[in-house]
């Protein structure tokens, strides 16, 4: 029975309209309580709002709200309070979205009035005048979600508009001090040793062309593109955590523990030890010498994988990183990995687990894997082939495949094809990224 269909439509009569796009967003279950009717609405006032949310000056806040609320309608089953805090954060999103958008919303209107028709395109000045008119008739009598797509709209056709030929020439010096003004904000609040050395660098590098632009650029356009590429870069930035910059693992655990690798490699013959099942998966170097909750072990093989242990009863791990970021070629995450003589099921690939592996071309996820996190291989720009075994991931978090390469294939159990696309679709890859 669904309970939510969205359409979009094409075109409309006085009692007709036709649809281009048909989705079921929801689902209701009768006999299914606690009820997630009103999820079900802010997921739809979520995607009615589409990319001109990331403009916000609360996108974090709004992207977790929805990755939770998400996460809560896939469940089948949900405790009042899980309900009641997925709500709860989107309700405190949107007020946070609806504060930002009446005290920014006026002073955007009265910038609409220092612009020329004449620096722009005809298309997108259109479509910035007919937002910033539709801004215009704001009152204090409109609802607050009139309110809020009023403003995330004048914002996306600001961001849209394209200089022309005069605009290119006459708006240059405004578009350098704008440039350096955003520059200098980077010098101010961004500090390199908060994160890890590979996202740095490549933040840097759109530094160094903005801050080149800035000098040479002879048109307004090119500033404009790198001041977005170094927006981009920012917010592909990943912040240092105890285990993710790799200089501690090579050193503290290069070779120095030489039992874990002759166990884990015993190829005489078939296995001969029926208990870890080491020619499957690598064994583990441990921190000390128990399995403990949420501590890091780092695989003794050259791909030196980290897992952080996620249930001790269950026996589940999530693959957190590796310390062989530069020279991680090739990835096969298994079932089950042997930690501590106890086999693991790996159930997660946690947030930016691979983000920033530049060599990586190749992905193969292991059956027991539920979750994929949040740009868990974000910048994987050589990452061509993504194989998903079995029918257990439930869930892929946002920007996930962002940066992957643009000719990627991901390929899937056939009999869960349908299931897949849904789930891999709009993670951050190219439109020309194909699920087979």
């Amino acid at each position: 029975l669904a309970s939510h269909v969205r359409f979009r439509v094409l075109e409309t009569g006085d009692e007709w309209a036709t649809a281009a796009k048909i989705r079921i967003i929801g689902t209701a279950n009768l006999d299914q309580d606690p009820d997630k009717t009103e999820l079900l609405g802010s997921l739809m006032k979520f995607e009615s709002y589409g990319n001109s949310l990331k403009l916000s000056d609360n996108e974090k806040a709004l992207e977790e709200a929805k990755a939770l609320v998400e996460e809560i309608l896939q469940k089948r089953t949900v405790s009042q309070e899980e309900l009641e805090g997925a709500a709860s954060a989107a309700k405190n999103a949107f007020s946070g979205l609806f504060a930002e958008a009446s005290e920014k919303m006026p002073s955007l209107i009265e910038k609409s009035q220092e612009k020329s028709e004449a620096h722009y395109n005809i298309t997108t000045w259109k479509a910035y005048m007919d937002a910033v008119e539709a801004a215009g008739q704001i009152t204090e009598d409109s609802s607050e979600d009139e309110v809020t797509a009023a403003y995330l709209s004048l914002l996306a056709s600001e961001d849209g508009l394209s200089f022309s030929i005069k605009g290119n020439t006459e708006l240059l010096e405004e578009m350098k001090a704008i440039a350096e003004n955003v520059l200098r904000k980077a010098e101010e609040e961004l500090k390199e040793d908060k994160f890890t050395a590979d996202s740095w660098k490549e933040y840097q590098k759109a530094y160094t062309r903005l801050k080149e632009a800035a000098k040479t650029a002879k048109n307004a356009s090119v500033l404009k593109q790198y001041i977005h590429m170094l927006s981009e870069a920012e917010k592909m930035l990943i912040e240092k955590t105890p285990d993710s910059d790799p200089k501690p693992d090579p050193d503290p655990k290069p070779d120095p523990d030489p039992k874990p690798d002759p166990d884990p490699k015993p190829d005489p013959g078939q296995n001969p030890n029926p208990v870890p099942d080491p020619g499957k998966n690598p064994d583990v170097k441990p921190e000390d010498s128990k399995l403990s909750l949420n501590k890091i072990y780092t695989a003794s093989d050259k791909t030196k994988l980290k897992y952080k242990v996620t249930n001790i009863k269950k026996q589940t791990v999530s693959i957190v990183g590796t310390a062989s970021k530069k020279s991680l070629a090739s990835l096969n995450i298994k079932a089950e990995v042997t930690i501590e003589g106890k086999k693991c099921k790996i159930t997660e690939i946690g947030a930016k687990a691979f983000a920033g592996c530049k060599n990586l071309k190749k992905v193969t996820i292991g059956t027991n894997v539920t979750k994929i996190g949040k740009q868990a291989f974000s910048g994987c720009s050589k990452l061509k082939e993504i194989k998903v075994n079995g029918k257990a991931l439930k869930k892929v978090e946002a920007k996930a495949l962002k940066g992957i390469h643009k000719k990627a294939v991901i390929k899937v159990p056939k009999a869960y094809k349908g299931k897949y696309k849904k789930l891999f679709s709009g993670k951050g890859q190219a439109k020309t990224v194909k699920i087979k």
